[in-house]
């Protein structure tokens, strides 16, 4: 065995019913270019530009891929890496579908990115990982599975987040994709991973795990065969996958200094059996060959090709209502406060949270958000200086009697326009009525004789002027309102009631 291959024992035994992690198949295509995982050039915050090859119905196409990250923050690092895995996991224990955020405490996310606990420094850390996420923003192509389309946006990977805590400790989080992320896997454009041979990985090791395990799935999709390799150029590994890594000219150097720990991790994993380093053709650079390993297999049969889901709605709705919406609230406050789309707080203050939850067990997230807007409207009328989300409570009593009074009005005015449709409506049934009686009273007129017609005109006319003075103008229209009454009596015609109830049926 040449001294460039991995070992293939000791490999990890699938469980039967293994954690899992739902990964959006766009984001996997641009988070090595997204992510920089040299700590030399971490903070440069220089825009750049690479380009990607794109299959489409067309051929194959070479699209740009621009990075523009935060002055201040940098490009997202391995700490932010580990955050957005995180995300997804916590994703993936949602139903379908996706919620716009999810929820951790402090001590879960430690947990999932490997941390035992959270001091003030790290605290400065994880916020600052978070900013890269939320405000380095990317231009690339985006794949729509629903519309099969290719379309070029400008997007951050976090599009909103809501931190709460005690001074600068951190308590409780949300977290939330980009909507086109979060949309793309309700529409189950993602793929399904073992998430339990992927959580003692770090994280190049978690980034060749997730993209040898969706090529060998291609690969096996297509031909059923265990004796499949796949072969992947080292520099375009290190450029496309692993965020511009370093591209070293020695395999003892690849092997021993950069990849050959992780590369004995995805071994350890199960998923590969070996790897092999050879020459590319031109004898210029490298070539990796992977061949999958049993952890693989067993994992594409387990759940790979049927989008599975875990269900769990209660949980959902349980954190929407006492985590995520009284964070939402605070922050809305905030932001109308001081007019802005973002606000400076990167805390939200756990007591302000607590009392937003406390006034949803009254009032429903609507009516907060209407109270809020009333109360900082009246507020500036006032001339009185709101400075904390409490502040609202000081307008309770009358923003809930106008809201009242608005009600009633709508009420009021649902009502009336219910009696002018249902008049509008009468009218124009009365109409179609007329026609249909006038229709019947001159069908059944045909069928009389003259003789007969002019009886029962004679005895109308007879009638009527005992009832009305037959030299008035209008006696000749009465008359012949009553003889088509007669008329339609005797060819049977319903009334305009009994009609009706005809129609509804």
């Amino acid at each position: 065995m040449s001294n460039n291959i991995i070992p293939t024992n000791n490999s990890i035994e699938a469980v039967d019913d293994p954690e899992k992690l739902y990964h959006e198949i766009n984001l996997l295509r641009i988070e090595g270019y997204y992510f920089c995982f040299d700590k030399k050039i971490t903070k440069n915050a220089t825009k750049h530009t690479v380009s990607e090859e794109i299959k489409t119905p067309d051929g194959t196409v070479r699209k740009e891929i621009i990075l523009v990250p935060h002055k201040e923050y940098g490009r997202p690092s391995v700490l932010a890496y580990k955050i957005l895995q995180a995300t997804l996991k916590k994703y993936s224990e949602y139903s379908l579908p996706y919620p716009e955020g999810v929820h951790f405490t402090q001590r879960e996310l430690a947990r999932l990115i490997g941390r035992s606990s959270f001091g003030g420094w790290d605290t400065k850390k994880f916020i600052k990982a978070i900013m890269q996420l939320k405000s380095t923003e990317i231009t690339f192509s985006f794949f729509f599975k629903k519309t099969k389309e290719w379309q070029m946006l400008t997007i951050n990977i976090f599009h909103e987040t809501l931190l709460k805590g005690r001074g600068n400790v951190i308590t409780d989080l949300v977290l939330s994709l980009h909507p086109r992320f979060v949309e793309s896997l309700s529409h189950r454009y993602a793929f399904c991973l073992n998430y339990d041979r992927m959580d003692k990985l770090e994280p190049i090791g978690v980034i060749l795990f997730k993209r040898l395990f969706f090529y060998f799935s291609n690969i096996y999709s297509k031909n059923k065969r265990n004796d499949l390799i796949y072969t992947k150029d080292y520099a375009d590994i290190c450029e496309q996958w692993l965020g511009g890594l370093k591209v070293l000219k020695y395999k003892s150097k690849i092997m021993n200094e950069q990849l050959g720990n992780h590369l004995r991790a995805l071994k350890e994993s199960g998923l590969i059996k070996k790897v092999e380093v050879v020459k590319n053709e031109l004898d210029d650079g490298f070539n990796l060959m992977f061949y999958p390993g049993k952890g693989f297999f067993d994992d594409y049969r387990r759940f790979y090709g049927e989008f599975l889901q875990l269900a769990l709605p209660i949980r959902q709705k349980h954190e929407e209502r006492y985590i995520k919406n009284p964070m939402v609230l605070v922050q809305y406050f905030y932001k109308k406060l001081f007019g802005k789309d973002e606000i400076d707080e990167n805390i939200l203050d756990a007591s302000e949270v607590e009392s937003a939850s406390l006034l949803l067990e009254e009032h429903s997230f609507d009516d907060i958000k209407a109270w809020i807007d009333y109360s900082i409207q009246q507020a500036k009328k006032t001339s009185f200086e709101m400075k904390k989300f409490g502040g609202i409570k000081n307008y309770k009593t009358e923003f809930f009697i106008k809201q009242a009074q608005e009600k009633q009005k709508i009420v009021q005015q649902e009502k009336q326009n219910d009696r002018w449709a249902k008049e509008k409506e009468r009218q124009r049934m009365e109409g179609i009525y007329r026609d249909y009686r006038l229709e019947k009273v001159a069908t059944f007129k045909n069928t009389l004789s003259p003789e007969a017609l002019k009886a029962i005109e004679s005895s109308v006319q007879t009638e009527e002027a005992g009832k009305t003075d037959p030299n008035r103008p209008w006696f000749s229209a009465i008359v012949r309102y009553a003889v088509d009454s007669r008329l339609a009596k005797l060819a049977k015609v319903p009334s305009f009631d009994e009609w009706v109830e005809k129609q509804g049926k």
